[in-house]
């Protein structure tokens, strides 16, 4: 049997595994996923278009893409699952944050891989660290709401904090500006950001207390649009929590 094709016994546990699948799709409203072939052909999509509210050509296209293709041919040699962040901003101007695991789903009798199953799901938790800095400095975990001080952020302003979220200096922040936008930004610029701008309007007086008080806001959320370019795929097989 070469890569493209399967023999008959696999493919008799293919259609039977495509059949339970769609059994599964419609008992469980929520799950998002899909079955394609070890060829790269789409069996069966469930809800992913849908739910993302984004076309079907357009999510084809993005599991075309080459770091896509690569990771799932990876699969198929492996026999191993491997598991994507996908961030995106799709034609409707939405941004799309989640996560695509590639699971290999292979026939017990013959211990061939026959296709791959991909589960994918919205990222809800993305920063487990300041979930456990919440918890342990208030003894909880909610977010009331995103800015509840109802502030005006320009846009230049919420890319600033979404990077100093990230613990980037000035200078990081200006050089991922630049390159993103493909001009030039100064590190005095964004050091007059902070001062003139952001410490005045969440009313502290150093980057630290800054800091602290836009985490407490939930804004280590916060991802504007003006980040994302075209957005990116990231291979996160190897990353787990661990104690």
């Amino acid at each position: 049997m070469d890569k493209y094709s399967l023999s008959n016994e696999d493919q008799i546990f293919l259609d039977e595994f495509v059949d339970s699948f769609k059994r599964v799709f419609l008992a469980v409203p929520n799950f998002m996923g899909g079955v394609a072939s070890i060829n790269h052909q789409p069996l069966y999509l469930a809800r992913l278009s849908a739910e993302f509210g984004v076309s079907a050509e357009e999510l084809f296209k993005l599991f075309q893409s080459p770091l896509v293709t690569n990771l799932f041919d990876e699969v198929v040699s492996t026999q191993q699952a491997k598991k994507l962040l996908v961030v995106r901003s799709f034609s409707n101007y939405l941004a799309k944050i989640f996560v695509a695991s590639w699971l290999p789903v292979i026939n017990p009798q013959t211990q061939n891989i026959v296709a791959i199953m991909v589960d994918a799901h919205p990222l809800e938790v993305c920063n487990i660290s300041s979930i456990l800095a919440r918890f342990y400095k208030y003894g909880d975990t909610k977010i009331h709401s995103l800015n509840t001080e109802n502030l005006s952020l320009t846009e230049r302003e919420k890319q600033v904090i979404f990077f100093f979220m990230l613990n980037f200096s000035s200078q990081d922040i200006a050089d991922l500006i630049a390159k993103i936008e493909a001009k030039v930004m100064s590190k005095n610029a964004i050091d007059q950001m902070f001062n003139k701008q952001l410490l005045p309007k969440f009313g502290v007086y150093s980057r630290k207390a800054l800091y602290d008080k836009l985490q407490d806001l939930g804004y280590d959320r916060l991802l504007p649009h003006n980040v994302l370019q075209e957005g990116f795929i990231l291979d996160v097989s190897d990353y787990v929590v661990f104690a």
